[in-house]
């Protein structure tokens, strides 16, 4: 069995592996693989379907699918995104109806919810898109260590679609028993379909 301390050391190491493999990336290729995820949620029947939806502002490194905003919206989904509670519990998923909505740069400078936005209760996401440094074929999702997502996610009964570049699927990525795994996961390699047992 291994040990909690050789999982961690090993997600720092492939941490630092997957982030050089998308610094490595040509501006133009990220933008690329982003149009192409975008393209591929959109045709999901998860999207398709939900009336809810969580999403997220990319940011950094992040996979540019910031369209899904608009699209969600053009679509009159109830469109929720990770902000920033004031009582240092993490994240809470709050509505937001434009990019007006939108405070520029907030908690780590990520744009988030203004403090007006209603919370939206976990249970409520039909679907929701989740970010990460990396993902595998088993839907194990490798975040950026602070396990906000983790968090987040729990209690999340709709589907829930890691998205990230080609670059960022390995073949196996190290997980504790907190590690919330994806349903799905989509990059710019296509729609993975997880097997239900992990």
């Amino acid at each position: 069995m291994t040990s909690v301390g050789a999982i961690v050391s090993d997600k720092a190491a492939l941490r630092a592996e997957l982030a050089a493999r998308i610094a490595a990336m040509a501006p133009a290729e990220r933008v690329r693989e982003g149009d192409v995820v975008v393209g591929l949620v959109r045709g999901l029947d998860e999207w398709a379907r939900a009336g809810v939806v969580g999403l997220f502002v990319p940011f950094g490194d992040e996979i540019p699918v910031g369209a899904l905003l608009r699209a969600g919206w053009e679509a009159r989904k109830e469109i929720a995104v990770p902000g920033w509670r004031g009582d240092g519990v993490g994240y809470r998923f709050c509505t937001v109806r434009s990019e007006s909505d939108l405070v520029p740069a907030g908690r780590f400078g990520i744009p988030e919810p203004l403090a007006s936005c209603e919370e939206t209760g976990v249970a409520r996401l039909d679907f929701v898109l989740v970010p990460g440094l990396g993902f595998d074929p088993y839907g194990r999702r490798l975040g950026r260590g602070k396990g906000f997502y983790d968090r987040l996610l729990a209690g999340v009964e709709g589907a829930t679609c890691g998205v990230g570049y080609g670059c960022q699927l390995v073949p196996r990525v190290p997980v504790e028993a907190h590690d919330m795994a994806m349903k799905l996961v989509a990059t710019a390699r296509g729609i993975l379909c997880p097997p239900v047992s992990r």
